[in-house]
């Protein structure tokens, strides 16, 4: 009798992830074992510097993120729909900024703080993506 209660309860609660499938569970489970290979990497084999480590870390981190949380309750867990167009766009936007940082490594350590507006613009758009980030997730 709790086997058949515990099946409807299950049932009862929506997930909050996407059920991922095709190309993008893929896609999912390839930046989940490139986040883990690189984690182990950077820790034992080949440190990198701490902005390198940290923007990879966080973009890998914020792909995984956008591509299992939908935006919102009403958002499809089963097809594509706007709401998951929108998170590809946010992804896309999380590699812009890493790409900036990565590119741009030497001119951000050589300013030491002395920020451009594309510097202020950069981190606001990291900040924002972090913030959706957890708020999809912690809900």
């Amino acid at each position: 009798m709790q086997d058949q209660e515990r099946r409807s309860e299950k049932e009862i609660i929506p997930s909050k992830t996407r059920n991922l499938v095709g190309f993008f569970a893929f896609v999912f489970t390839t930046v989940a074992v490139i986040l883990s290979l690189f984690q182990l990497y950077s820790a034992g084999i080949q440190p990198f510097s701490a902005i390198y480590q940290r923007c990879i870390h966080i973009s890998l981190i914020l792909t995984l993120a956008f591509l299992l949380f939908p935006a919102t309750k009403r958002a499809s867990r089963q097809k594509q729909d706007i709401y998951f167009y929108i998170d590809l766009l946010l992804i896309g936007l999380v590699f812009l900024v890493t790409a900036y940082i990565v590119f741009n490594y030497g001119e951000i350590i050589e300013r030491q703080g002395d920020w451009t507006k594309i510097d202020v613009v950069f981190g606001l758009v990291t900040t924002f993506l972090v913030i959706e980030a957890c708020r999809r997730t912690i809900g």
